[in-house]
């Protein structure tokens, strides 16, 4: 395509493991290349400069492979000059809670640790972190479990040193679902934690 690649700044874990950190340099014809250990699944960060946290889980049982080589697709989004209001939601897919509980499990440090470096990155942003659940349940306790579960991830974010005053959090409950309530995958996909990138209030 003529145009430049960006170098990858990646986190691969494993669980609660560390697989891999590394910034990655492509090919001439635009491939990211990565050797790691066998695990059944991975969580995947990705950054690069200009660009919003990219988060993903693959489960190597639902992904595309040939022979040990696992081809993946990642499309990262720009972020604008300072005056762009918002960027669109980011889900934080490796940001795990116990059940029916915003305590965190320690398999999301990794990615939360992530999106701190992306605040320090980009100090002319401030973000919104958005808390959603399935429709199970009362919904007014919907409401309030999301809310907990925000309000989980700003307090782990000043404690990794991010400013207060460049964050917010904000529970939607059950009212905001991306998928079929329905099925368990569609529930699943519906419990999740959000954030977005907004203009620094001065």
């Amino acid at each position: 395509s003529g145009q430049s690649l960006p170098n990858l700044r990646i986190t691969i874990a494993g669980g609660t493991d560390l697989v891999r950190k590394d910034t990655l340099y492509s090919d001439a014809e635009g491939y990211y290349l990565l050797v790691v250990p066998a695990h059944d699944s991975y969580q995947v960060h990705v950054q690069a400069s200009g660009f919003n946290l990219y988060s993903d889980r693959i489960v190597l049982g639902q992904s595309v492979r040939d022979a040990d080589t696992l081809h993946h697709l990642i499309k990262l989004e720009r972020i604008g000059p300072e005056d762009t209001l918002t960027t669109k939601p980011i889900v934080l897919h490796n940001v795990l809670f116990e059940l029916n509980s915003y305590r965190l499990k320690s398999e999301s440090y990794n990615e939360l640790d992530a999106l701190v470096v992306l605040m320090k990155d980009h100090p002319e942003y401030s973000l919104a972190i958005h808390g959603h659940t399935d429709h199970t349940g009362e919904p007014q306790a919907n409401l309030i479990l999301s809310r907990q579960r925000a309000l989980s991830i700003y307090n782990y974010l000043i404690s990794r040193q991010v400013e207060s005053s460049r964050l917010s959090y904000e529970g939607f409950g059950d009212s905001k679902p991306i998928s079929d309530n329905q099925t368990e995958s569609g529930r699943l996909s519906n419990r999740r934690v959000e954030f977005v990138l907004v203009k620094k209030i001065k």
